[in-house]
């Protein structure tokens, strides 16, 4: 499984890519430019990622902008149901219209920061639920 990661703050960003390490490849970067980036040269290279990591706060593209932008591209590309990215929303507010507009957006679930790895782990395996999703050995 390819996962892109992004986030501005290094500590969560470090953290979410260790975790999610567990489950495949990583690319970890620090905006939602970078993120959006990443993105399209994953199809441009024919190798797209199946997860996708957005920290809702960071400045410049945040990751709603980034989610939209990610949503986007694939509608232009006819990436459709299961081929499109699983979008998992990464935020510190708790607040009710924060997560309802990501998941309005487009995302397909959220965490709350801080996070752990069991949280991590139980939302992996719930959105990639039909992809054989096993943590692997380190």
């Amino acid at each position: 499984m390819r996962i892109l990661i992004a986030d501005d703050e290094v500590v969560s960003r470090s953290k979410l890519q260790k975790i999610m390490s567990t489950f495949g490849d990583c690319v970890a970067v620090e905006s939602g430019h970078d993120a959006v980036d990443a993105f399209k040269q994953a199809w441009t290279e024919w190798i797209p990622f199946d997860l996708v990591a957005l920290d809702v706060l960071m400045p410049g593209m945040d990751g709603m902008d980034a989610l939209l932008e990610i949503r986007r591209l694939e509608d232009t590309k006819g990436v459709a149901g299961k081929h499109r990215a699983k979008i998992l929303m990464v935020t510190s507010q708790a607040q009710r219209d924060v997560v309802v507009t990501c998941l309005q957006a487009g995302c397909d679930e959220y965490i709350i920061k801080p996070f752990n790895l069991e949280l991590v782990n139980q939302k992996i395996s719930e959105l990639m639920l039909g992809k054989c999703v096993w943590p692997r050995k380190r």
